[in-house]
């Protein structure tokens, strides 16, 4: 199933089993670049003051954000992986996954080549790829539908899953450091990037019923 147009990359927190064999599952069915995630669990000090240091995040929010380390350790996984996209990726689409998600390959792969052309033709650079299920039904009755389940997409949270132009990787790198979480700056380049919810990829997160049973607040995060 290597046969596309686009790379694929992985957000992988190594220490933890279930999701480097998560990554092997997948990497199985379609070439996948793995991409260690910062762990600021475990090393918040030493990363929180490097994003700092090499503005990849603002004095304040490492302060905002001293008591949720995955928020520092998300924002600094995409952002160093976007860097390093920027600087070797060939292909203009990736797609960059968290190591949380789960795909139905054979659904996924049936349609992402028209998916990509569509958005080629609605001149869009991003398409988010996982919407929480809160958000679902939010996207299909507010926003237009350019093509079969791809809608312009609405505010929401998540990085589990999302295709990206390496264009529009070039200029939101310009706008580091980041003073918010990084789906909140995705969400301030919709109109700029005409982004795109693709709300029946086949990918679904690991824990999806769970987080439908809880009330924890939405956020990203890796673990």
């Amino acid at each position: 199933m290597d046969d596309n147009n686009f790379n694929v990359w992985m957000i992988v927190s190594s220490p933890y089993k279930k999701h480097v064999d998560n990554y092997n599952k997948i990497n199985s069915h379609i070439h996948t670049n793995y991409f260690s995630a910062i762990d600021t669990v475990n090393n918040y000090k030493v990363y929180a003051d490097f994003a700092v240091h090499k503005k990849y995040c603002t004095t304040r929010f490492k302060n905002q954000n001293r008591h949720s380390a995955d928020k520092i350790g998300n924002n600094l996984s995409h952002q160093l992986l976007l860097e390093k996209i920027n600087e070797s990726s060939n292909t203009e689409w990736n797609l960059i996954l968290e190591d949380n998600i789960e795909i139905d390959m054979e659904k996924f792969m049936k349609e992402c080549n028209n998916i990509l052309k569509e958005a080629e033709k609605n001149k869009s650079s991003f398409i988010q790829l996982y919407i929480h299920p809160k958000f679902n039904e939010i996207q299909r009755k507010r926003k237009k539908e350019i093509y079969k389940n791809l809608y312009e997409m609405c505010f929401q949270f998540g990085t589990s899953a999302y295709f990206i132009k390496k264009c529009a990787i070039n200029g939101f790198i310009e706008k580091f450091p980041l003073a918010n979480v990084i789906d909140i700056e995705y969400n301030k380049m919709i109109n700029t990037w005409r982004s795109l919810s693709w709300t029946d990829s086949g990918i679904i997160l690991s824990n999806d019923q769970d987080l439908l049973k809880t009330k924890e607040e939405l956020k990203s995060s890796l673990i």
